[in-house]
């Protein structure tokens, strides 16, 4: 779940939370205000099948650096 909901205090909660590392943001009294507080933190959302994931930028890097050395390795013994 990209942003989890708890109750505090009688009132819900909303945390972000990366679906790849577990790192969050803090707790927002509002959904939207979660939404908003990832975005502005660079965060991204992706579907994945019926879900949304959530990446924080830490995450989103090393994704890319792995994808960079897939690729790369893919392009030895063609140079």
């Amino acid at each position: 779940m990209a942003i989890e909901k708890r109750w505090e205090d009688g009132e819900e909660v909303f945390t972000p939370v990366c679906d790849v590392c577990g790192d969050n943001l803090d707790d927002e009294w509002d959904f939207y205000d979660a939404v908003e507080a990832k975005k502005q933190a660079g965060w991204r959302s992706r579907k994945v099948g019926d879900d949304w994931i959530d990446i924080c930028p830490y995450c989103q890097k090393q994704e890319q650096e792995e994808k960079a050395m897939r690729d790369f390795a893919g392009l030895k013994g063609r140079i």
